[in-house]
């Protein structure tokens, strides 16, 4: 068979008594160990043989190489995105936690600053009221407290 301006060794079987029938033209190789059958080759809709088959074989061994590593590429810039993307929620994450305890904070200090106030407005009530016995002055610390007279 000649094909790409060169001739290779093919075979082609009718009939074969107990085999399936094939309509399949296959490559046949000679050599000092005997003859050897190739596989069959169909790339681009035609049976390919000698030196256009292992042309094809190569290019399609590039394409298949050129694919899986366009593929771990892939996966390897959409790895990269999703741990971007976890760093980001997890400082929001730590903001957020920052922002809940000055929250706390506050809430914590303006409910004291209010116990302080009630307290202070107690004290002076007692105070203007007149206890028995006893006189309301301010404390070292600023603060209204009992000071007993003896």
């Amino acid at each position: 068979m000649e094909l790409n301006g060169e001739r290779n060794r093919c075979i082609y079987l009718l009939k074969s008594r107990g085999m399936a029938h094939s309509n399949q033209v296959r490559e046949f190789l000679m050599s000092k160990n005997g003859i050897r059958l190739l596989p069959v080759y169909v790339g681009n809709g035609a049976v390919l043989t000698g030196s256009a088959r292992l042309s094809q074989e190569a290019r399609d061994r590039a394409d298949n190489l050129l694919r899986q590593q366009t593929k771990e590429e892939k996966r390897r810039v959409l790895d990269g995105k999703r741990k971007a993307l976890e760093a980001q929620i997890e400082a929001m994450r730590s903001e957020l936690a920052q922002e809940e305890a000055r929250v706390a904070l506050v809430t914590q200090q303006e409910e004291q600053r209010e116990r302080d106030i009630s307290q202070d407005m107690l004290e002076m009530v007692s105070f203007r009221a007149g206890g028995a016995g006893q006189r309301k002055a301010m404390g070292q610390n600023g603060r209204v407290g009992d000071v007993h007279e003896g």
